[in-house]
């Protein structure tokens, strides 16, 4: 287990989007996140990494927005961004982007990961379930992969 985020110091989302830009898949940890700052923040975020999306790679890359560090790269198919305050910066973010893709590697029951084995909605709830179990209301819980599968099992869909 970690305390690397506290009450104060949340993860602050978590967006996966599709090679056309599309969004497949965000939460947000904060219970002031209303829509319309989803919205704004999801613009901001866009406008600033969208020239780079066909550049992305496995390898992060960083950005930020006002007091919002964040962590995208490539998972599959798919563009994955972290997203912290405070504390959970962007070494936190990168465990926090290596230990969703083992959790999507354990969820999909595959070698690869892609959006259309993501999409299944059996895995999507599986996955929904394992990122609760990680990093509950934003706070991470552990980066142990094996730990969270073991914990998302327990749970009935």
């Amino acid at each position: 287990f970690i305390c690397g985020a506290t009450a104060r110091m949340p993860v602050h989302s978590l967006i996966f989007i599709n090679p056309a830009g599309s969004v497949i898949y965000s939460k947000y940890f904060q219970d002031t996140a209303t829509s319309d700052y989803r919205l704004f923040f999801e613009q901001q975020l866009f406008k600033q990494t969208s020239p780079t999306w066909n550049r992305v790679s496995s390898v992060p890359s960083t950005v930020s927005i006002a007091d919002v560090h964040v962590v995208y790269q490539t998972i599959g198919d798919m563009i994955v961004f972290a997203s912290g305050t405070d504390d959970v910066d962007e070494s936190i973010l990168i465990e926090v982007l290596a230990t969703i893709e083992k959790v999507l590697l354990d969820v999909l029951d595959q070698k690869s990961i892609s959006e259309a084995q993501f999409l299944i909605p059996d895995n999507y709830g599986k996955f929904v379930i394992s990122v609760d179990d990680m990093m509950s209301q934003g706070i991470i819980e552990t980066f142990d992969a094996g730990l969270i599968g073991k914990l998302s099992k327990l749970k009935p869909l």
